[in-house]
């Protein structure tokens, strides 16, 4: 998955995140759901002190949430504001 460029899949199994909401909007190219599920993964592993791997999920939705914007408005993307604003608190 895109997402996971600069991530460790060892972050997600620990974790324990579940790949099958994005998986599916993937492969059903539902591009609105892969922002917002990128964006909720990446809030999860900025809580887990992971904040590389947060920030490539972060990219990638940045990346693709560009392209559809008339789907995607920043204010919508709550939990990409959430994991920044943790990733900007991390000492």
């Amino acid at each position: 998955m895109l997402a996971l460029a600069g991530a460790s899949l060892a972050v997600y199994r620990r974790l324990g995140l579940s790949w099958a909401s994005a998986d599916e909007a993937r492969r059903s190219q539902d591009r609105e759901t892969q922002v917002y599920a990128m964006d909720a993964l990446a809030a999860r592993t900025a809580d887990a002190g992971e904040p590389d791997a947060a920030r490539a999920l972060l990219a990638a939705a940045d990346e693709l949430a560009a392209t559809i914007r008339h789907l995607v408005d920043d204010p919508d993307r709550i939990d990409a504001r959430r994991a920044r604003a943790v990733i900007a608190a991390a000492p």
